[in-house]
């Protein structure tokens, strides 16, 4: 059963189990539910996913960050 989380709406699959799978898990649900809405969305969740990507690659040795569980 999904986890609701504190961004209306959203909810988080047991899968996601660091910041960053949080964060891209985040950013498919804002493009598929706020996309058909305003095209802001839509760039708004590539530029989340492009912001993720970057920080993985400039922190290549620090381990991913456990969300808490």
């Amino acid at each position: 059963m999904p986890q609701q989380c504190s961004y209306e709406g959203a909810t988080l699959p047991k899968e996601c189990t660091t910041v960053q799978s949080c964060y891209k898990e985040l950013s498919k649900q804002v493009k598929a539910k706020l996309g058909k809405i305003d095209d802001y969305f839509n760039k708004l969740a590539d530029a989340m996913l492009t912001w993720i990507e970057a920080w993985d690659e400039l922190n290549p040795s620090s381990p991913q960050i456990s969300n808490g569980k």
